[in-house]
This record gives C-alpha cells, sequence and structure tokens, in this order.
C-alpha cells in the first residue's frame, strides 16, 4: 500500500478560473430566478384580466329574469363562479409569494455567508455611502475565500430558484383551473 500523494496545488490562474466559472454558474441560476419571476408576473396580468372579464357578468346574469333550463341553474352558474374564484385567487397568491425576495433560512445565509458577492448581502451589510470600506474588505478576501462565498450564493440561490419554480408552477396550474372554470361558467350562463 502506497501512500496517496496530494494532488498539487491549484495556480492562481486555475483559481481566478474556477471563480469566473463559478460566477458563470451563478449567473445562470439568477437568469432561472428571473424567468420564474417573469412568469409569474405573467401569471398575475393573464388572473387580472380574467377577472376583469368575469367579474361583471355575474351581476348579469344574476339579474336577468329570463327562465333557466333547470331550477338549480342559476346555482350551478354561481358554484362555477364561485370555482373560478378561488382558483384564481390561489393563483394569484402562489404567483406574488414567487415574487416575493429572499425570506426565511436563505436571507441569513447570504446575509452571513456571502457578504462580499451577493447582491442582497453586500447592501445589508454596506451603506452606498461606505465604498471605501467595501472596496478595502473585498481586498482582504483571497480567489478561495470568494470561490465559498460564490459556492454558498450558488447554494442559495439555487434552494430561492427552486422554491420559485414551485410556487410558479402551482400557480400556473391553478391558472388552469380557474380557466376551465371560467370557461364551463361562460358556457352555463348563455343558458
Amino acid at each position: 500500500m502506497t501512500p496517496q500523494t496530494p494532488a498539487p496545488a491549484p495556480s492562481r490562474t486555475e483559481e481566478v478560473l474556477e471563480a469566473e466559472n463559478l460566477i458563470d454558474t451563478y449567473q445562470i441560476i439568477a437568469e432561472w430566478i428571473r424567468f420564474a419571476d417573469a412568469k409569474a408576473a405573467v401569471t398575475l396580468t393573464v388572473n387580472g384580466v380574467l377577472l376583469g372579464l368575469l367579474i361583471p357578468t355575474l351581476k348579469t346574469y344574476l339579474a336577468d329574469t329570463s327562465p333557466h333550463p333547470t331550477a338549480w341553474w342559476t346555482i350551478l352558474a354561481g358554484a362555477l363562479f364561485l370555482g373560478w374564484l378561488v382558483f384564481l385567487a390561489i393563483s394569484a397568491v402562489l404567483a406574488f409569494l414567487c415574487i416575493l425576495p429572499i425570506r426565511g433560512e436563505g436571507r441569513r445565509f447570504v446575509l452571513q455567508r456571502t457578504s462580499h458577492f451577493h447582491p442582497a448581502a453586500v447592501a445589508q451589510n454596506y451603506p452606498l455611502a461606505d465604498l471605501d470600506r467595501f472596496v478595502r474588505d473585498c481586498d482582504t478576501i483571497d480567489i478561495a475565500g470568494l470561490k465559498r462565498e460564490i459556492l454558498a450564493a450558488i447554494l442559495i440561490d439555487s434552494h430561492l430558484s427552486n422554491a420559485k419554480y414551485g410556487c410558479v408552477t402551482k400557480s400556473i396550474w391553478c391558472l388552469a383551473g380557474s380557466v376551465i372554470f371560467g370557461f364551463v361558467y361562460l358556457l352555463v350562463i348563455q343558458f
């Protein structure tokens, strides 16, 4: 059995390239977060359009005194409208949860572990007027320290991205449910 020789220490150039690759990975995750936020914004827009289109129809339908196919037809229309409204409200809440910034344990980790790299941590730890202290503190960390902060930011934002995509996916499914209820409701109020 021969003892293993330790791997040679990477050169400064290799460390800088590794840091640049990590920053590229971080930027990809940041794009995923922006894309999830954009999807949530579109979902909220569609929810608002549907809200503006369908709410006025209920008052008109209830005020109409013409006979319906059955005695419970108005109750059916009301139940479909309520189902549409509930799915729409859940979709909107989930979309807003997606758009919310870093929260909970992730926020604490960002502030503690990435004070020279992550925008939220930099803004929290260094006032805008304190540029000299920020630059001085950044000069004191080495490439290995910067890589640790980038890796921490990758982990934190990966979890944030996952949470945002979970919320926006559920929001879109609820929007689909509301569209189905809304479509059937529109069919029902024709009679």
